[in-house]
C-alpha cells in the first residue's frame, strides 16, 4: 500500500479526532484553488476511516455526492476515487457494483455510495457524507436532508468561484471547520501543471504576498495574453471572486428604500420546493433629463420556497403587510397560483413571456440605475447571475441560475417601466 496524503489529510484527521467526543456532527469545508488535492485528501481520509473500521459487524455507510449523478459517476467516481485507490494499491474491481448506474464500492466491509443531488429519491442515513464541488449546488435545500441525517462527518470541497453562496454561510458555525489550500499545498504536482496554473497570474509571482496594489505586473504572461485575474485568484490563489460575464455588474447597494419616489410596485417569481419564491419591492424615481437613466430601487422581501398558495400568501403578508394595496407582477406560467392570490384580494397580474422576453427584460433593466437594499440573498444573485461564456466569448444567453430575484424584477419592470427606459 502506498498511502501518501498531503498535509490537508492530517489537518482534517486532527479536526475530527479533537472534536469527535462531542458526539455531534462535524463539518469540514475545504475551500481552495485547482489541483490543491482537496478531493484526493478527502478520499485518503475516508480510506483511513474504513481501515479503522475493517469488517466490523455494523459497516460504515459513506456517500459521495455531486450536483448531478452523471458528474458524480463520470468525474468523482471514475476520475478521482478509482484512480486514487489504484495509486494507493487497494482498488479491487470485484468490490465495485453498478458502475454504469449509481456506483457502489465495498471497502473492507464498509459501503460507499456515489449519488447525484438531482436524483429524486429520499436519501438514507449515512455516517459520512462528502459533497464534491459544493458550489455547484445552488440551494441549501438540496443538502438540508443529508445534513440532518448524517451521523458523524460532512465534508465539502470547492473552488471559490463565487463571492456569495450558502456554503460560505456555514463559516463560524459550531463544529464547522474551514481550510484554505492552493496548488502550492500539493508537492506532488508535476512542474508542467504548476507552470500551467501560474501562466494565469497577472502579477509577478514574487509579489503575491504583497497587497494587490503593490504587486508588479507579470510582463511575460501579459505579453502572452494568458494573464487572467479572476482565474488566478480563484484557481491559483484559492480566493473568492466574482465570475466573468456578470449581467448586472453596476449596481449600488443602499441601506433602505428612498422616501421620495414616483411609483411603487412589486415583482414575484414563484418557487415551490427547492427554488425560492422571490418577492421584490420596487420604487421608481424618474430622471427629469431624458438623456440620463432613471433610478430603480429594489428590496428583496422574500426569498424562500413556498409549497403552495396558502403558504405564499401568509409569507407575503408577514414580510409586507400592505402589499395587497399595490400592483404585483408575476410569472404567467403559474396561473393557478395567480388565481388563488386574486381570490384573496391581491392585485396580482400575469406578465406575458413571449420568445426573447428574458433577454429583452434584462436589457430593459440595464437601462436604469439599479439600487438594491443590502441583503445576502440579493448579493448572491447579483454576483452570480451571468451570461453564458462559450470558448471565452460571452453570448447573449443568461445562465438559468441565481435569477429568481431578477426574474421578479424583470416581470415588474416589463409591466410598469417600459415607457421610462433610456434608449
Amino acid at each position: 500500500m502506498v498511502f501518501e496524503p498531503n498535509a490537508l489529510f492530517y489537518w482534517m484527521l486532527k479536526m475530527y479526532s479533537e472534536n469527535s467526543h462531542h458526539k455531534k456532527q462535524i463539518r469540514i469545508c475545504n475551500e481552495g484553488g485547482a489541483r490543491s488535492s482537496k478531493t484526493w485528501d478527502t478520499i485518503h481520509l475516508i480510506v483511513a476511516f474504513c481501515d479503522q473500521h475493517k469488517y466490523k459487524d455494523i459497516p460504515l455507510k459513506i456517500a459521495f455526492f455531486r450536483n448531478t449523478l452523471k458528474d458524480c459517476r463520470d468525474k468523482l467516481y471514475e476520475e478521482d476515487f478509482k484512480l486514487c485507490l489504484k495509486m494507493i494499491g487497494i482498488y479491487d474491481k470485484s468490490n465495485a457494483r453498478k458502475e454504469n448506474q449509481s456506483p457502489e464500492y465495498d471497502l473492507w466491509g464498509n459501503d460507499i455510495f456515489f449519488r447525484g443531488l438531482d436524483e429524486a429519491t429520499e436519501q438514507p442515513t449515512y455516517d459520512i457524507v462528502f459533497i464534491n464541488e459544493a458550489l455547484e449546488v445552488n440551494s441549501y435545500v438540496k443538502v438540508a436532508g443529508l445534513f440532518f441525517r448524517c451521523r458523524k462527518l460532512v465534508i465539502m470541497d470547492w473552488n471559490p468561484k463565487f463571492t456569495a453562496h450558502w456554503c460560505f454561510d456555514l463559516e463560524g458555525q459550531p463544529l464547522t471547520f474551514f481550510s484554505k489550500t492552493t496548488y502550492l499545498n500539493n508537492p506532488k504536482l508535476a512542474p508542467e501543471i504548476v507552470e500551467n496554473i501560474q501562466r494565469y497570474s497577472p502579477w509577478n509571482l514574487e509579489d503575491l504576498c504583497l497587497p494587490e496594489t503593490k504587486r508588479r505586473p507579470h510582463e511575460q504572461n501579459i505579453a502572452n495574453k494568458t494573464a487572467n485575474r479572476f482565474y488566478f485568484l480563484v484557481y491559483g490563489m484559492g480566493m473568492r471572486g466574482a465570475m466573468e460575464g456578470l449581467i448586472f455588474e453596476d449596481v449600488k447597494w443602499i441601506d433602505q428604500l428612498p422616501d421620495q419616489f414616483d411609483k411603487e410596485f412589486y415583482g414575484l417569481d414563484f418557487g415551490f420546493t427547492s427554488d425560492p419564491s422571490a418577492f421584490v419591492k420596487c420604487r421608481f424615481k424618474k430622471n427629469s433629463d431624458k438623456n440620463q437613466k432613471s433610478d430603480l430601487f429594489l428590496e428583496l422581501k422574500l426569498y424562500e420556497p413556498t409549497k403552495d398558495s396558502e403558504v405564499l400568501q401568509s409569507r407575503l403578508l408577514l414580510v409586507e403587510p400592505n402589499c395587497k394595496n399595490f400592483s404585483i407582477h408575476a410569472d404567467s406560467a403559474a396561473p393557478l397560483m395567480i388565481g388563488d392570490l386574486r381570490r384573496s384580494q391581491f392585485q396580482i397580474f400575469a406578465c406575458p413571456k413571449p420568445a426573447g422576453s428574458i433577454v429583452y427584460g434584462i436589457d430593459l433593466l440595464l437601462r436604469f440605475n439599479i439600487h438594491i437594499v443590502s441583503n445576502l440573498n440579493a448579493k448572491k444573485e447579483q454576483e452570480n447571475y451571468m451570461w453564458r461564456i462559450i470558448q471565452g466569448i460571452k453570448v447573449n444567453e443568461p445562465i438559468d441560475v441565481y435569477n429568481h430575484m431578477w426574474d421578479a424584477v424583470r416581470y415588474a419592470a416589463f409591466m410598469e417601466l417600459r415607457q421610462y427606459a433610456t434608449y
